[in-house]
C-alpha cells in the first residue's frame, strides 16, 4: 500500500463511522465490485508534472 494511504489509516479508524477498510490505493478501489457513493483519488503528486496541468487562461 502507498504511504499516503498507509498514514490516512491511522485517523479512519479513530473516527466513529469510518473504518480502516475505507482506504484502499486506486488499484483496490477498481478491483472491487461495489459501488461507491463517493470516490477521493489524491492525484497531488501530479501537481509538479507541467504538461497534465490546466492552463488558466
Amino acid at each position: 500500500m502507498y504511504s499516503f494511504a498507509r498514514s490516512i489509516r491511522q485517523p479512519y479508524r479513530l473516527i466513529a463511522g469510518l473504518s480502516s477498510d475505507m482506504v484502499m490505493t486506486a488499484f483496490e478501489a477498481g478491483e472491487r465490485d461495489e459501488h461507491f457513493d463517493l470516490l477521493l483519488d489524491d492525484e497531488s503528486h501530479r501537481l509538479n508534472q507541467h504538461a497534465n496541468q490546466a492552463s488558466a487562461v
